[in-house]
């Protein structure tokens, strides 16, 4: 009796499980057939979405074999046929092919070029792309010049040592008359997320490129090589993703300074050289093209912008003149803490009728129109009666809004709110509008200077010291200033900005220093 139980429990335990993966499988294969759904209705973000949430599913639950090597398919035939990222998709057919060597493409969903970029796939798994590269390839280099190669259908052999902040050189051979379209190093260095991607041009004897001096930093760079031929079609490649090329990032040079044929070693970078592609650098433009993750629009090439750390093409269009669509943000909002130093002098009219004789130390009763007030104030009316004239301070909160019409103009608009006011119209609120003229360069990050003016309406109040009133002002504003930047990211940044304000036609003038905090988009 006991043993028919076990058995029974053992058979249930066995069906629970059998099930369990079948809906796994299940739940894979479904998200596989939605995806390829959405990319035949060219909704190609929502397709990749979709596969990379299957991906996930079949490793969380062990999902492998056939499922797995589909979805791996699939991954490489978005990333081509909609992304065009050949270097992503290759290696996803890689994985695709480690995982299932029978899988094959869909006819519906291939094109010439992902057929090509396939073959390039099974090239690399059969020459030993399911290998696992040894371990000592970095130790070799760091004692002779023999690298151990990745493996690849180029030629290729590696630098086993570079000097830090030092250009690195790299070679592949290639007869001159060779049917080559393209050759790219795909590269990364210290900090880099992603591979980053580079053209190899015609050297002596083969193609050569030299990594900028400024991403040359210890402890090493790593690599890999794929070339096309002039139909834009995968030729061949020299390591990969999984399996790159390490190349040593040293101090202190134990071998001969590597160098293109024909060319003289790089020489190492100073602090004050500026490389193509280096963040925070403003001179050049850098290596990145299209498809290749950036940090910045100056690491992408001329006619590339960055969005969303990916070099892609301008669409702000060229008119000519300096306008530099893509290299700075477009709108912008400013919130910040103005101190407000108002000058105050005698015969200013003032709000109210002081609550005390005491408060009305400095005040004076005036007759309607008498020359002792120096604008018409209301019978019983009271002006400033100073001894001296002087400043006072009036402090508030400034907002300004805006958005750059052109890489060096800028409209906004503004508004003041007085931590105190007295009574009267408006009395507590200047607003307006503003033209900004960019004094720099645009940029996303750094510094950046502008000059300004404007004008618009409200009231600028100012309370002299020991008097209860506040001298009151015209309602319309006139002013003009200068100010400055700075954006930690392209986004955040803290900015400085000073304001003289002219109020009219009760004339009273005053200025703002500004500091607060600003946020581009």
């Amino acid at each position: 009796m006991m043993k028919r139980l076990s058995l029974v429990v053992v058979l249930a335990s066995l069906l629970s499980s059998s099930t369990v993966v079948e809906a796994q499988l299940r739940r894979v294969l479904d998200l596989n057939r939605q995806a390829m759904d959405a990319y035949n209705n060219l909704e190609i973000e929502q397709a990749m979405q979709t596969l990379q949430e299957a991906l996930q599913n079949a490793q969380r639950n062990g999902v492998t074999g056939a499922p797995l090597g589909r979805t791996y398919l699939n991954l490489g035939v978005v990333a081509i046929g909609g992304f065009g990222d050949n270097g992503q998709g290759l290696q996803y057919f890689v994985e695709a092919l480690r995982a299932d060597r029978t899988v094959q493409l869909d006819p519906l969903t291939s094109t010439p070029d992902i057929q090509s970029v396939f073959t390039l796939a099974q090239s690399r798994v059969g020459s030993g792309g399911t290998q696992t590269q040894t371990q000592t390839q970095t130790q070799t280099q760091t004692q002779t010049p023999t690298p151990t190669a990745a493996p690849g259908t180029i030629p290729h052999r590696p630098h086993p040592e570079q000097l830090s902040n030092t250009a690195l050189p790299i070679f592949v051979e290639a007869p001159d008359d060779a049917p080559v379209g393209a050759i790219y190093v795909y590269y990364k260095a210290p900090g880099m997320r992603d591979y980053r991607r580079m053209d190899m041009r015609r050297v002596t004897g083969g193609f050569g490129v030299e990594l900028p001096c400024g991403e040359v930093m210890a402890p090493r760079v790593q690599y890999y090589i794929v070339a096309f031929d002039t139909s834009g079609a995968p030729m061949g490649f020299a390591g990969s993703a999984e399996e790159p090329f390490s190349v040593n990032i040293v101090s202190a040079r134990t071998q001969p300074a590597p160098a293109l044929p024909g060319q003289a070693p790089p020489e190492q970078c100073t602090e004050t050289e500026c490389p193509p592609g280096m963040p925070g650098c403003t001179s050049g433009r850098g290596n990145a093209g299209l498809g290749d993750t950036c940090r910045s629009t100056q690491e992408c090439r001329a006619g590339l912008v960055c969005d969303d750390d990916f070099c892609v093409a301008d669409a702000g269009g060229g008119g000519g003149g300096s306008s530099e669509p893509g290299e700075f943000s477009r709108f912008f909002l400013e919130v910040g803490f103005n101190i407000g130093l108002g000058v105050v002098k005698s015969g200013m009219p003032v709000d109210r009728i002081p609550s005390e004789p005491s408060n009305a130390a400095n005040l004076g009763y005036f007759e309607p129109g008498s020359p002792e007030c120096n604008a018409d104030v209301a019978e019983d009316g009271y002006c400033l009666n100073l001894v001296a004239d002087g400043i006072a301070l009036a402090p508030g909160i400034e907002i300004h809004a805006g958005g750059w019409l052109h890489s060096r103009v800028a409209l906004g608009v503004f508004a003041r709110i007085a931590v105190k006011a007295g009574e009267g119209s408006l009395s507590r609120i200047l607003f307006g509008g503003r033209l900004s003229i960019r004094l720099t360069p645009p940029a996303r990050e750094g510094f950046e200077a502008v000059a300004f003016l404007g004008g618009g309406g409200g009231q600028y109040q100012v309370q002299a010291p020991d008097t209860e009133p506040f001298a009151i002002s015209g309602l319309v504003n006139l002013h003009a200033g200068l100010g400055a930047a700075y954006r930690f990211t392209p986004n955040v940044g803290l900015f400085f900005r000073f304001t003289a304000h002219l109020m009219l036609p009760t004339s009273l003038f005053a200025m703002d220093p500004t500091l607060g905090l600003q946020v581009a988009f």
